[in-house]
């Protein structure tokens, strides 16, 4: 597997999974910013980290929830996150390191840096 595609699969699972958690997030979060318990701002920090006050609001929040959904955890999310930094770690260590591997042989110069956009010309 080359780094570019290890890249770009790390990066997309990461959104995927962020998207998903957003999801989650929602469907927990919704109702207790309808009711008016949390402001929306106040809930998105709940997105990231769980606080007293976001369980607090989780637990006593009266409404039905969509799909009985009345709990949420940050890890989903973080775990998302963690995921695409890992790919951007990767594919700016493959830019890092291409020139070196070209000079040293290890890499032909016409795979160096395969999957870049092309050099725009100053005009």
């Amino acid at each position: 597997m080359s780094l570019v595609a290890l890249s770009r699969g790390l990066t997309a699972l990461g959104l995927g999974l962020a998207s998903l958690a957003a999801l989650w997030w929602g469907l927990a979060y919704g109702p207790v910013i309808e009711t008016g318990l949390m402001s929306g701002a106040a809930a998105t920090r709940c997105l990231a980290a769980a606080s007293y006050a976001c369980q607090f609001a989780l637990s006593i929040c009266g409404t039905e929830h969509p799909f009985g959904i009345q709990v949420y955890t940050p890890k989903l999310f973080l775990g998302a996150v963690s995921l695409v930094t890992a790919g951007l770690v990767v594919s700016g260590l493959r830019l890092a390191f291409a020139p070196q591997a070209v000079s040293r042989g290890q890499m032909p110069p016409s795979r160096a840096f395969e999957g870049l956009p092309p050099h725009r010309k100053k005009t």
